[in-house]
């Protein structure tokens, strides 16, 4: 008959063992998040314009915010969640910056809504940053992603309704349907060319350098 310490000795590594299968499936869930990501980006949408192009970007983020709320606090689903969010919004606002927004201030150029979108953009940056240096299961994490799931929904409201109407205005259907090629491209190579980083969140909760 096992002693309590074998028992426990026992447990511990059973422990152990659970714990580091649950490592190597969040570090699958992010590479199989940027496999994915390049393909969806690219698939079929090369003749959207641009205005479709954006607004499904932030379908997607606002789908993924949803998911992460509803995951468990600290296993691999929510740690490919977060991978993917980074992704789709550093993707997202890398095309935005390098071709969306210089199109726009081209065209109108004191208009003075992209400082404010380049602002929001400033902001939800720092907020990934944050999130990224806290353990994902503690309440601070949780409200760090709160906080930026309504700085980015600030920012897609006044987007889509203030910056899509100037480019409806400015751009006609061509120029709109080469910009959105511009932009899927553009995303694509982005999410493909990102290097690795590992979340700063480990699963024991455990705090890592920043990125």
């Amino acid at each position: 008959m096992e002693t309590f310490d074998q028992v426990k000795n026992t447990v511990m590594e059973k422990a152990k063992e659970a714990k580091n299968k649950m490592v190597e499936m969040g570090q699958e869930a992010k590479d199989l998040v940027r496999e994915l990501a390049g393909k969806i980006k690219g698939y079929g949408e090369d003749r959207q314009d641009a205005l479709l192009v954006l607004k499904r970007d932030h379908e997607m983020v606002a789908g993924l915010f949803d998911q992460i709320k509803r995951s468990e606090s600290a296993g691999a689903t929510r740690e490919g969640l977060f991978a993917q969010l980074e992704y789709e919004l550093e993707a997202h606002m890398a095309a935005e910056e390098k071709l969306f927004y210089p199109t726009l201030q081209k065209k109108f150029q004191t208009n003075d809504l992209i400082p404010l979108a380049l602002d929001q953009h400033s902001k939800a940056k720092q907020g990934l940053a944050e999130l990224s240096r806290l353990p994902m299961q503690t309440d601070a994490w949780m409200t760090k992603l709160n906080e930026l799931e309504q700085n980015v929904r600030q920012h897609v409201q006044m987007q889509e309704t203030d910056l899509f109407k100037l480019a409806r205005q400015g751009l006609n259907e061509g120029q709109l349907q080469d910009l959105g090629q511009q932009i899927n491209q553009e995303e694509q190579a982005f999410t493909a060319g990102t290097p690795d980083q590992p979340s700063a969140s480990g699963k024991d909760g455990s705090e890592a350098a920043p990125k």
